[in-house]
């Protein structure tokens, strides 16, 4: 019987099941997870609380999964975050001070390449 091609980690560019499984459990990431955990508990849950100090959590991490990125390349998760949470980020942000979107949207503009027009945001 052959395997199914999603789950075997010689097929294909390492964006499939197999490598997200490998990614989201790899020790390599772990400051991704802490990120995600971060971003959604003291980012999103604290947002009615406290606004600006949410703003900053978040930030803290979404400069994680950056830095992440930068430190593994070939790593798909942080590749998924920005396509789930791009437009949500965009939201939070475009009310923000003027220093925190600034930073914001540089970060954004490393993790989203492809989309880094989506980034320039009036002043």
């Amino acid at each position: 019987m052959d395997q199914d091609p999603g789950w075997n980690a010689l097929a294909g560019n390492k964006t499939n099941r197999y490598w997200l499984i490998e990614n989201l459990l790899s020790p390599k990431v772990r400051p991704y997870r802490q990120a995600m955990y971060n971003y959604h508990r003291y980012g999103l849950d604290t947002m009615h609380k406290n606004i600006v100090e949410s703003q900053q959590n978040m930030f803290r991490a979404i400069s994680t999964t950056d830095q992440v990125r930068e430190a593994h390349p070939t790593v798909m998760v942080p590749r998924m975050f920005i396509n789930a949470k791009s437009e949500e980020i965009l939201e939070i942000f475009k009310g923000a001070d003027r220093a925190m979107r600034n930073q914001v949207m540089q970060v954004m503009r490393r993790l989203d390449v492809t989309n880094a027009n989506k980034y320039n945001v009036p002043q």
